[in-house]
């Protein structure tokens, strides 16, 4: 009789859907206004419908490089969900674009800022 381990040399889940390897530069963005910018801002777009571990998912290019962009659904938790599925896929590099509502003074609408 042979043992069988569940995981042990093959995936028990795979990591995206539809997309056998991310690109290594990727951008999430957390609303709908971010996504759609995004989605213009890109060229030669291509959605991953296919992918239902996040909201939306496409991939494009930039100034000749391939970008993924990822629009996790809402809260933390789906968030770094979306991340870690894009580190499993090839995902290197990481730059996260939302929106939030400021109570300081000279903090203005379309204002960026930069946590730290």
């Amino acid at each position: 009789m042979k043992i069988v381990w569940i995981g042990k040399e093959q995936e028990v889940v795979s990591p995206w859907a539809g997309i056998e390897k991310a690109p290594e530069k990727c951008l999430i963005v957390l609303t709908g206004i971010s996504r759609e910018y995004a989605e213009k801002l890109l060229e030669n777009v291509e959605i991953k419908e296919e992918c239902t571990y996040v909201y939306r998912a496409f991939i494009g290019e930039y100034r000749g490089k391939k970008i993924c962009v990822l629009n996790p659904y809402f809260g933390a938790p789906a968030s770094v969900f979306a991340l870690e599925l894009a580190i499993a896929s090839g995902g290197r590099h990481f730059i996260v674009v939302g929106e939030a509502g400021a109570i300081r003074r000279g903090v203005h609408v379309g204002d960026a800022i930069l946590p730290t």
